[in-house]
């Protein structure tokens, strides 16, 4: 592949390369990254690529690199949740049965991250402690 072949790859498929990902990722600003690692990629295979193969190989690329990233952010992802809650805890029994309550008054998620959802958890424990 030639210099002129690379920069009409990149004029003929680094859009559609951006809405692929863009349409599986809905993120725009790592649509870009993956377009460009993309394109660094096969620039520095550019001897090694032929152009009528370079399409199939741009997008094999890009798939990889959105997975990898998808990935990487899964891992990382807290899901927006509270690190650490305060609660209360009530218990209160006779012999083998026992009543018990919990509350946590803070939102299981992080403020404007996600619902205001508050646990409340009550039971009985019937047996030994």
């Amino acid at each position: 592949m030639t210099i002129q072949d690379y920069n009409e790859c990149v004029k003929l498929y680094s859009d559609g390369i951006f809405r692929f990902i863009v349409k599986n990722m809905r993120d725009e600003f790592e649509a870009e990254n993956i377009v460009q690692n993309t394109f660094e990629k096969l620039w520095v295979r550019i001897e090694k690529v032929e152009m009528k193969t370079a399409k199939a190989y741009l997008f094999k690329i890009a798939y990889n690199n959105m997975i990898d990233v998808i990935r990487k952010n899964k891992i990382k992802d807290d899901y927006s949740l509270e690190q650490f809650r305060m609660g209360y805890e009530v218990q209160c029994g006779y012999n083998k049965i026992r009543l018990y309550g919990k509350y946590y008054p803070s939102s299981i998620f992080k403020q404007n991250e996600g619902p205001d959802l508050r646990t409340v958890s009550a039971g009985i424990l019937i047996g030994s402690i």
